[in-house]
């Protein structure tokens, strides 16, 4: 009899507009696996922070005078018996260079190493809490060719409730002052509390909603086959690897050639040898400007600015920095990190309003699970997939 009265309810109710039912049945039937997506893509924005309480060895506290050179970073590493493949500055204030290095087993470990001093401070696993978070936002631990597509798919039921929220909601954007009405009686006002929240923080998260869903329609069509194209690079040069002497050689040279570069990484691959950075183009990663140069004698093999890179790949190059913030250092990721908590309350909340409108005290989780169906179902399993892996991989 509970079941039969579910479903009636559950039914679309007389009167509602069609904005009003993809609305609806956008967030109920994809709201349970959105709200996964958006949560672990929200602690991804602050993933090198939560990192950085989490290894000791991440941090560096600030010492006056300059920090010690490449070179010494690089001889650093190279101390403890393992070829160099990668080297990172700081990502910001306190934080150590990363090294990732390959020892003679050919396992790849993180080499964390004083800025200023030059000192290893510690060795551990590749295996970081942003690793771990960005497989989980990106791929839900299933293989990256079907992960990636299903989380792509994702920013569509995101963009209908974003479109239809403009027809549902009249004169919207009375609604950034207007404060949830406070609960006299719980259990009789917790639905038009709830559906105040929900209001309140979707028309402040508008812009939001429409920058996430559209970088994630981006990420869905470059794995389908629509991503810019590779940029061009020298070919591999087998050969020993450089010197520290020869990398600091090689790094004041770019700086020559290149006086507003601020290089933030290099990659060793045999003696080809690739520095990236910044030079203040807006919405780049760093490898859009690079320098490669040959480890044998130290020539320039070719130069990649971000400036001479096209339409397509500098939409490429600005979906990371636009979907997880970390364009303008700690403080816009942490204005992506509260907005992103918002875009989860509002995938939370509005789940929550489906269950007080098709459910009754006591009956309200079975009935919001029933209503989602099938889909929900999948969901739900897909979210245990997740977790399993995060806990047994």
């Amino acid at each position: 009899m509970e079941m039969r009265r579910v479903g009636v309810v559950a039914a679309t109710p007389k009167g509602r507009s069609a904005w009003w039912v993809v609305h609806h049945w956008a967030g109920l039937k994809f709201g349970l696996l959105l709200t996964f997506i958006l949560f672990t893509g929200t602690l991804a924005t602050v993933s090198n922070e939560i990192d950085w309480l989490a290894n000791p060895a991440m941090r560096a506290p600030t010492r006056p005078g300059p920090m010690a050179s490449w070179g010494q970073w690089y001889r650093a590493a190279e101390s403890m018996g393992a070829t160099v493949e990668e080297l990172h500055a700081p990502i910001g204030a306190g934080f150590a260079v990363r090294a990732k290095v390959s020892d003679a087993q050919g396992e790849d470990r993180l080499v964390h190493i004083d800025p200023w001093t030059a000192e290893v401070q510690g060795i551990g696993s590749t295996g970081t809490v942003q690793d771990v978070l960005r497989d989980l936002h990106r791929t839900l631990m299933l293989p990256s060719d079907v992960g990636i597509v299903l989380v792509g798919l994702f920013a569509l039921p995101l963009l209908a409730t974003l479109v239809t929220a403009f027809k549902i909601y009249k004169k919207w954007w009375r609604g950034f002052t207007r404060l949830p009405r406070p609960m006299r009686h719980r259990d009789r006002e917790m639905r038009r509390y709830i559906g105040d929240l929900h209001r309140l923080a979707g028309v402040w998260s508008l812009w939001f909603i429409a920058l996430i869903a559209a970088t994630g329609l981006w990420y869905l069509a470059e794995k389908l086959g629509a991503g810019a194209p590779e940029h061009d690079k020298p070919e591999r040069i087998v050969a020993a690897p450089p010197s520290a002497v020869a990398l600091d050689r090689m790094v004041a040279d770019a700086h020559a050639r290149w006086p507003g570069l601020r290089l933030r990484g290099i990659e060793i691959d045999d003696a080809r040898v690739m520095l990236e950075g910044q030079d203040g183009t807006l919405l780049v990663r760093d490898r859009a400007n690079r320098l490669w140069y040959d480890a044998r004698d130290g020539q320039l093999l070719a130069r990649q600015p971000a400036a001479a890179l096209s339409a397509h790949q500098r939409i490429a190059e600005a979906a990371d920095p636009l979907h997880f913030g970390n364009w303008g250092g700690l403080a816009s990721k942490l204005v992506w990190f509260v907005f992103g908590l918002a875009l989860t309350a509002l995938a939370v909340t509005g789940m929550l309003i489906c269950a007080w409108r098709i459910g009754t005290a006591g009956t309200r989780f079975t009935a919001l699970m029933l209503a989602m169906g099938v889909i929900g179902a999948v969901e739900l399993l897909l979210v245990i997939w997740a977790l399993m892996g995060l806990f047994l991989g």
